[in-house]
């Protein structure tokens, strides 16, 4: 057998299978969703997970309002640093006693 029937043959091979996997393993695929999407959620576990959410909210608001604070004193540290220095009356020992 030449290798281009042999390489049509599992072409089609494969197709065969495939096909024959989505017919059979469809419905199955459709039956395990179904079950799983029949779960029903009870009123009182969403209850909890709307107080943990906005307990997590909240924290968050809280977390974004400190890196405001953060940035805002990095962006006048950073002024601070690269301004120049006022000038200093020089106060050393030496220029205190030559004045008297």
């Amino acid at each position: 057998m030449p290798i281009e029937g042999y390489v049509l043959l599992k072409i089609a091979q494969t197709l065969v299978f495939g096909i024959i996997a989505i017919v059979i393993g469809g419905p199955f695929a459709r039956m395990i969703a179904h079950r799983l999407d029949r779960r029903d959620v009870q009123p009182k576990e969403l209850q909890e997970m709307g107080d943990r959410l906005s307990r997590i909210e909240q924290s968050l608001n809280a977390l974004s309002n400190d890196v405001m604070r953060l940035t805002e004193v990095q962006r006048i540290t950073s002024r601070l640093l690269a301004a120049d220095p006022p000038p200093r009356a020089d106060r050393s020992p030496l220029s205190v006693s030559t004045r008297r």
